[in-house]
């Protein structure tokens, strides 16, 4: 008869944008013996924090002549971030700037072509006044570009393209689109902070949480944290407008997380946590601390080397 002899898995990590990241396939094996019951697969040498897509794959022996079996669909899986509260916090900052990065990287060749463009303008039998003026012309519109595409790709760090930000006790709406989920989220005044968007049944899940309560790859299914995208949606000048220097929140903690190199690096930390966080304090001096605050309205104390900014500034 057919006996079932093992099963492989076919693994590979993801990018945030659900593209095999090269170098990382590997195979793992499971044995099935004869009493087994129900079989357990075993996927061991993930990391924590990163998504996988799997595979399997079935070997089985029939009158000793060895079988496989058509590999299964894909299953997209996200490994949960571990080690402490504080580890966690710097693992989601660096997963944003590592996809931050990678879109950045992923336009410079548009950039490279605009500016071969310009070097390549044929201004010949143009008075010295045209060209000028076709060159400006053209160096213009290739900033407007690059401006545009460099900020569509940091506020794109705020959506979770494959994943649901699932919250048990969630808002849902009919919806069009994540950006429609996005403004029915923002029409709800501080009630909801994050969103989901099913594109298979057209459903927004508004959430209070800005990560809902658990993080899970779904297909069809894209989530945005509303804050961050308010945050890096604002005007550039406000970073300048809204940081306060050498001054410090009074205390109304959230969390203070060490180590932490930018102020950037600390705002990113406070709107990617499901805390309330409404402001930060990070300390440059040795300690490079970033101490996230629950409220912004309670005074400040004189500190020397500290920089704080509210987040409802930067949105503005």
């Amino acid at each position: 008869g057919l006996i079932p002899t093992s099963i492989t898995a076919f693994i590979h990590q993801l990018n945030s944008r659900g593209q095999v990241i090269p170098g990382t396939e590997f195979n793992e094996e499971t044995i099935i013996k004869s009493d087994d019951g129900d079989v357990i697969v075993k996927v061991s040498n993930v990391k924590p924090g990163k998504t996988y897509a799997i595979v399997l794959e079935l070997t089985a022996e029939y009158d000793g002549v060895p079988l496989k079996s058509d590999k299964s669909d894909e299953v997209q899986v996200s490994t949960p971030l571990g080690g402490s509260e504080a580890d966690k916090v710097k693992e989601e900052i660096n997963i944003v700037k590592n996809d931050v990065t990678e879109r950045i990287e992923a336009i410079k060749s548009d950039t490279n072509k605009e500016g071969a463009a310009i070097d390549n303008l044929d201004l010949s039998g143009l008075d010295s006044v045209q060209q000028f003026e076709a060159f400006d012309k053209d160096l213009s519109r290739n900033l407007t570009i690059q401006s545009s595409i460099l900020s569509a790709a940091l506020k794109r760090s705020c959506l979770a393209e494959g994943q649901e930000f699932f919250q048990r006790d969630a808002v849902k709406t009919p919806g069009s689109s994540i950006f429609d989920c996005s403004s029915k989220c923002a029409a709800m005044k501080g009630a909801c902070e994050s969103a989901t968007y099913n594109a298979l049944y057209m459903i927004c899940r508004l959430n209070s949480n800005r990560r809902g309560q658990i993080v899970h790859a779904k297909s069809y299914t894209t989530s945005i944290n509303n804050v961050c995208n308010a945050v890096l949606s604002g005007v550039p000048s406000n970073w300048n407008k809204c940081m306060i220097k050498n001054k410090a929140y009074v205390p109304k903690t959230v969390q203070t997380v060490w180590g932490i190199q930018t102020m950037y690096d600390c705002v990113m930390a406070c709107i990617n946590t499901s805390n309330g966080c409404t402001g930060v304090t990070w300390d440059s001096t040795s300690q490079l601390s970033c101490t996230m605050h629950r409220t912004v309205t309670s005074g400040m104390n004189s500190q020397s080397g500290a920089f704080s900014v509210a987040l409802d500034c930067l949105s503005a």
